[in-house]
């Protein structure tokens, strides 16, 4: 399957505690085992899932940990 990119959206707190939306591309890639997905904008940040849905929901979760 090749490679396929897809927008996420989330909200980040800024210094004045507004929710504020934020886009990163995504990757998603078919393995043996589910899918890959990484965001390149934000390094080391990637996941996994058994579905697309899964990986994207999970890849969701990790950009929202990432305070860059």
């Amino acid at each position: 399957m090749p490679l396929r990119f897809q927008d996420i959206t989330m909200a980040r707190n800024n210094r004045s505690n507004l929710q504020m939306p934020m886009r990163y591309p995504v990757t998603l890639r078919q393995t043996e085992e589910g899918y890959r997905t990484s965001c390149p904008e934000l390094p080391g940040c990637w996941s996994q899932g058994d579905t697309e849905q899964d990986a994207l929901a999970n890849i969701h979760a990790a950009t929202l940990g990432n305070d860059r």
